[in-house]
């Protein structure tokens, strides 16, 4: 595990623990997607035995802006091929997707970093996904809840 996928799971583990148990975590957890692909998704979480949410965290460490674009145009790949799967195609999801990235100061400036975040959440949410850097994850846990709960 990368330094921010022990992150998230340190932080999840505190909402398992603050619930009561009521969802359990899946860190590693390899599932197929809709085109017979094996992929290892960071967590999923499960709820009453249903997959619930996958999560993916992407720990761009390269300064290099085509890097971040990779890492996301993968992430975005593997999510989309496991919610088909999972959700029998994109219309009724039961199953949805967050990718989570750290806070990245370098070397782009706040405004193009702004873009990108408004860019790459536009574009995972037809496929019902969210992008989240790490401290809006932590800060909508308890919206994250409520979804595995309502789901």
């Amino acid at each position: 595990m990368n330094d921010l996928e022990v992150e998230v799971e340190d932080f999840l583990r505190c909402l398992e623990r603050e619930e009561g148990h009521s969802f359990e975590i899946l860190p590693q957890h390899y599932l197929e997607g809709a085109s017979g692909k094996k992929w290892r998704i960071g967590f999923a979480i499960k709820d009453f035995d249903e997959i619930k949410y996958l999560v993916e965290c992407k720990n761009v460490e390269s300064p290099n802006s085509q890097t971040f674009e990779a890492q996301m145009c993968r992430a975005y790949m593997e999510l989309c091929d496991l919610l088909i799967k999972l959700n029998n195609g994109l219309d009724n999801p039961t199953v949805f997707g967050i990718v989570v990235v750290p806070e990245i100061s370098y070397p782009f400036d706040k405004e193009y970093w702004c873009e990108e975040c408004d860019k790459w959440g536009d574009r995972f949410q037809p496929i019902n996904a969210r992008f989240c850097i790490l401290d809006m994850f932590k800060d909508d846990a308890c919206g994250i809840l409520e979804l595995i709960r309502d789901i």
